[in-house]
């Protein structure tokens, strides 16, 4: 049928849903397929629908990063990736080239993993990629995703990346600008390009490469730039794509924006510097009016911030129900005689909360989605986050009706150190993130390397909660706190989530904690040295909390009431971010991960740690036998932190005396 469509039907606990994972159907997806090819090859030659169906499957598991078994080890995997390359070996090229739902970078990408040799020619025309003659991409502009156009002191600053099949298959290391001065006189500047370790935006799976600049103008001298990629003798312009943080928008056809009086407009592949236009400004506005539908509310927010004003307005949030960075750098900025109106964002009905707020406090809480809060959203200069979703701070709905008129500076205070490979949350093409607040090296050096962000980017100081720990108030006490699996339970639907009972009481996490905590030498351990653990079960895993039996050991707990971390002796984890307040005590650790496989397989939210746990510091156990032989030990050896694990605490956080007031300064100057 010619236009014939599916209709999926969605369920949290669907075996679509819950078992597409490579863990559970790897060998099954391979032998299915690989039984497809051998079923109805005819000579040799299988037919092209039973071909168009085995890419369809590989192409959305690619996209979704569910192609690659990565719980197997090495030998394993390599065999693994042996058998997906056989398959595709089968698969005809025009095939590939020709699937309606592949997009190019996926097409390429098949098409080298089957060991095809792929060509490509340049010309004054533009370029095109072939595979055996048969033509699979040509264009005659580079792709340039433009991420954020940022005030930087007097100048502008374009954030942006280059991607293109083309640039898969030829060596580029630079990029050139090409423009006229205000002047009159023409200029040419070269800049260095390198190729970023972030994934390629439309598939979760690393399948191309992508290639981030930075570029700064004095938008007082600039009159006119185009961007250049130089390949084989011929200069190759650009093509904005705009991400809807840049101010952009192609739906709209918004095609300028304006900055702190200096309006940048594209067109004709060159941006266009001028002073701000009013006339200009209202064709802009109606232009999208025609465009868009709801055309009352994007005139009434845009006019709204058309009125001048010299208020300086600091906004300042936590998640919900949540006090954290943001509150400690509201209550530290808050007092300063500078002239800036601070405000907290606060969500929900936490009455609860307002007592850690004084009385004058109070009267700058602002709640969250109100007209108050709208009005100055977009009006505001800076905004303090601790946790970096959208949806936490933006009022908006639909940020792109916005994204044009405000002109706020995003510092991102963080709520724990990001030590998880989460590249998809925190990259710098991804967020609208300005300053990220880091507390130690680590965080720097990884943040350079894995999310492209630069060394302006940072504010070296320490979370604004970050305090002096006492040191004298430790007891018998042991701290277990595992995090939660998002395999192990629904996802969260109307503030709810589905049990999944007995995979959980049959999972690897369940049953070697459970033997841990009811273990006989443990009991004997705790008893021998007059000590307890507290087992702190995650929030989410609290209604499978009945399970784990723990009345047979007195001197085992549940921890209900939030004590303070100086407590413990010791503290046991997998993968939480609770340890890095015990680096700063230097305390033992011992990392706890039972269900490792299912870790690296990706069946919880992330599957690999930026922070490696050969880095870390403490064991890695992955059973009960070796937790009990690792506390032992540490007993033995009188609770000091054994090496290397003492020396990479001691070295680990670079946190300035009061990191709050550290952050006001740097902001402050911007």
């Amino acid at each position: 049928v010619e236009k014939a469509k599916y209709f999926y039907r969605r369920h949290g606990a669907s075996v679509s849903q819950t078992r597409n994972n490579p863990y559970y159907c790897f060998e099954d997806i391979m032998t299915y397929n690989e039984c497809l090819l051998s079923r109805y090859s005819k000579n040799g030659v299988v037919p092209k629908y039973v071909q168009t169906l085995i890419i369809n499957t590989f192409n959305w598991r690619v996209k979704s990063d569910m192609l690659l078994p990565y719980h197997y080890e090495s030998e394993l995997f390599d065999s693994a990736k042996e058998r997906i390359k056989n398959i595709l070996k089968q698969i005809d090229n025009d095939v590939i080239i020709n699937h309606s739902n592949c997009d190019k970078y996926v097409k390429l990408y098949f098409l080298t993993q089957k060991g095809e040799f792929v060509s490509y020619n340049i010309n004054n025309d533009g370029y095109k990629i072939f595979c055996q003659d048969i033509t699979m991409y040509e264009d005659q502009t580079i792709d340039c995703y433009l991420y954020k156009v940022r005030p930087c002191n007097h100048e502008i600053s374009i954030f942006a990346s280059f991607e293109s099949p083309l640039l898969e298959l030829t060596p580029v290391n630079e990029y050139i600008v090409r423009g006229i001065y205000k002047n009159g006189e023409k200029f040419e500047e070269r800049y260095s390009l390198d190729v970023s370790n972030v994934p390629f935006r439309n598939t979760k799976m690393k399948t191309a490469h992508t290639f981030p600049f930075t570029y700064t103008f004095d938008p007082t001298k600039v009159k006119k730039f185009s961007f250049y990629i130089h390949i084989n003798g011929y200069d190759l312009t650009f093509k904005p794509i705009y991400i809807k943080f840049s101010g952009f928008v192609k739906k709209f056809h918004r095609n300028a924006i304006t900055i702190n009086g200096t309006r940048l407009s594209y067109s004709n592949h060159s941006f266009k510097v001028s002073h701000q236009n009013l006339i200009k400004d209202i064709f802009d506005i109606l232009r999208t009016m025609w465009f868009y539908p709801r055309k009352h509310i994007f005139a009434i927010q845009y006019f709204r911030l058309k009125a001048k004003t010299n208020r300086k307005i600091w906004l300042y949030y936590d998640s919900a129900g949540v006090l954290d960075n943001g509150y400690f750098q509201f209550i530290h900025d808050f007092v300063k005689n500078d002239g800036i109106e601070c405000y907290y964002i606060m969500d929900g009905d936490n009455s609860d909360l307002l007592s850690k707020f004084t009385l004058e406090q109070q009267e700058n809480i602002v709640r969250y989605k109100s007209k108050k809060h709208k009005d100055l959203f977009l009006k505001s200069s800076k905004i303090f986050i601790s946790f970096s979703s959208l949806s936490i701070y933006s009022p908006f709905k639909e940020f792109a009706w916005y994204s044009d008129v405000t002109h706020y500076e995003l510092i991102y205070l963080q709520h724990g150190i990001l030590h998880a490979t989460l590249q998809n949350l925190y990259a710098k093409e991804f967020t609208e993130i300005d300053k990220f607040v880091i507390s130690s090296n680590f965080e720097k050096e990884n943040l350079k390397q894995n999310y492209d962000y630069l060394d302006n980017d940072f504010i070296i100081s320490g979370m604004p909660r970050m305090t002096k720990f006492n040191q004298g108030n430790t007891k018998n006490k042991i701290l277990f706190a595992p995090s939660w699996r998002q395999y192990l339970i629904g996802q969260l639907v109307n503030n709810r989530r589905a049990l999944k009972t007995q995979e959980f009481l049959a999972s690897d996490f369940y049953n070697q904690i459970y033997q841990f905590l009811n273990s006989k030498d443990l009991k004997e351990i705790l008893e021998d040295n007059d000590l307890y653990l507290d087992f702190q079960l995650h929030p989410i895993f609290k209604p499978y909390q009945k399970y784990f039996d723990l009345d047979k050991n007195e001197r085992v707990n549940f921890n209900f009431e939030k004590h303070s971390l100086d407590e413990y002796k010791i503290f046991i984890t997998d993968f939480s971010s609770y340890q890095f307040d015990y680096i700063q005590l230097v305390r033992p650790i011992v990392y706890f991960l039972p269900d490792s496989k299912e870790f690296k397989a990706g069946l919880h939210s992330y599957r690999s740690l930026d922070l490696k746990y050969e880095n870390a510091f403490g064991p890695l156990c992955f059973n009960s036998n070796q937790m009990i032989k690792e506390i032992k030990n540490i007993i033995e050896h009188k609770y000091i932190v054994a090496e290397p694990y003492c020396t990479r605490m001691q070295e680990f956080f670079t946190v300035s005396d009061n990191p709050a007031e550290t952050i006001y300064n740097s902001i402050i100057d911007i």
